[in-house]
């Protein structure tokens, strides 16, 4: 449910925080009505700040901040380039391969070191993240073919592959590569706030402070 006109409804605005009390970019806030049926979206900009979540007047209205949280365990991993394109390089077979890459990977527990494969699309070889115990490092594989590498832990074992030090082999080395991630996969968790009276319409109201677990 929208509403076009402030006069015919109530504004709020309020600024959302992460658990140590930062600013929370990015969250998506609803305003959901407890007495009339409907949702209105808003969402908070680079200061955690959010003030045009239009709502109906006279009513009961929750507000129910989202956010994205890294999962607790190394199970699902996210790949991809930072800016959300693979790059463009000068081989048209390499940056088919490049193009695969960025996705969800699940972990696999049977080898002697684990793994992770990207599910696949039915189309090329399957990409993977592997443990080279000769080179002491991960790789980012389509198929056979190591594209990307990440060093291992200092004594020589695997530790986690996750982080932003992913590296391109040798043969991409001449390339202008975007930079390549690897994280935790993201969960999304929703807080709910109130409820609050909106009041008469052409209100703009002002909530205050949101903590949030993020």
């Amino acid at each position: 449910m929208a509403y076009n006109s402030p006069n015919r409804a109530v504004m709020f605005k309020g600024l959302v925080l992460d658990h140590a009390g930062d600013p929370l970019a990015d969250a998506q806030i609803w305003g959901v009505g407890k007495s009339y049926y409907g949702r209105s979206p808003d969402t908070t900009d680079k200061d955690g700040r959010f003030e045009a979540l239009v709502v109906q007047f006279d009513s009961e209205v929750d507000v129910e901040v989202s956010y994205r949280k890294p999962r607790d365990s190394d199970k699902k991993l996210d790949v991809f380039f930072q800016g959300g394109y693979a790059p463009r390089v000068s081989s048209m077979t390499v940056e088919r391969l490049l193009a695969q890459l960025p996705g969800s990977y699940k972990l696999d527990e049977t080898k002697a070191y684990p793994s992770w494969w990207k599910s696949a699309t039915g189309v090329g070889p399957a990409c993977s993240i592997r443990w080279s115990s000769q080179r002491h490092r991960w790789h980012l594989m389509v198929g056979e073919r190591v594209l990307f590498a990440f060093p291992g832990d200092d004594d020589g074992q695997g530790g986690s592959p996750v982080g932003d030090g992913w590296q391109p082999t040798r043969d991409l080395a001449t390339e202008s590569l975007t930079v390549l991630k690897c994280h935790r996969a993201r969960k999304v968790i929703s807080e709910k706030f109130g409820p609050y009276h909106t009041g008469p319409a052409g209100n703009f109201v002002d909530l205050g402070e949101f903590k949030t677990g993020a």
